[in-house]
């Protein structure tokens, strides 16, 4: 069973790269690079877009939305992961509760038991009383780390 349908955010969601070219000389490009101290084109500079119903969900998409299209993305490279590595990395997820409801954090978590060693962050202890169970949960206050 998936955790985050395209159903629930929609009927379907397409990514497409937006590539850069270097339409210049090489050369031009190198020397602007060179002044700005960092590459200003390459495949780490693309965008990948998000696209809902042939909407860009950055601009159209709640955060919601936008929050299960991450999670999406984040569950495929999990699986490609494990599909080449036979094992699953670390999850870390911070403050899960931001802007999903329980519903969907409840079967994220569902889908990730038994599979990675998954670390979340809350500020919330209802949050903590509901899924917290067979969990080792840590409090910090005060600048003090404490095992419950």
């Amino acid at each position: 069973m998936p955790i985050i349908r395209a159903s629930d955010i929609g009927s379907y969601l397409y990514c497409r790269r937006a590539w850069r070219y270097r339409k210049d000389g090489v050369e031009s490009e190198n020397q602007a690079e060179l002044a700005a101290g960092y590459a200003l084109i390459g495949t780490h500079r693309d965008d990948l877009d998000v696209l809902f119903d042939g909407h860009d969900l950055r601009k159209f998409g709640s955060s919601g939305q936008q929050r299960s299209a991450l999670l999406l993305l984040q569950l495929a490279n999990l699986s490609v992961y494990h599909s080449q590595h036979q094992e699953y990395p670390l999850f870390l997820l911070d403050d899960i509760d931001a802007e999903l409801d329980y519903k969907r954090i409840g079967g994220l978590l569902e889908f990730l038991q038994d599979k990675t060693q998954t670390f979340v962050t809350t500020s919330k202890e209802s949050f903590v009383e509901k899924f917290g169970g067979g969990a080792v949960i840590f409090t910090i206050a005060n600048n003090q780390t404490s095992k419950n």
